[in-house]
């Protein structure tokens, strides 16, 4: 989904993180949401957080592990 594949699946994560972001007050809108979203999945950026996010879990994971 992060590398550009359409489908509903994609649709679907697109139009919960535009409405995420509108929530979030960082878009004025669903709409910008949604744009905001796409572009951050064009752009890389939404697959650069995400490897931030695994990298912290498992840091995080290996530090309580006994």
């Amino acid at each position: 989904m992060l590398e550009g594949t359409d489908g509903g699946a994609r649709a679907a994560v697109i139009l919960n993180a535009g409405a995420a972001l509108y929530v979030a007050a960082v878009a004025d809108s669903v709409r910008e949401g949604v744009a905001l979203a796409r572009a951050a999945i064009a752009s890389g950026a939404s697959r650069a957080t995400l490897e931030r996010l695994v990298a912290t879990s498992q840091r995080l994971g290996e530090a309580v592990a006994p």
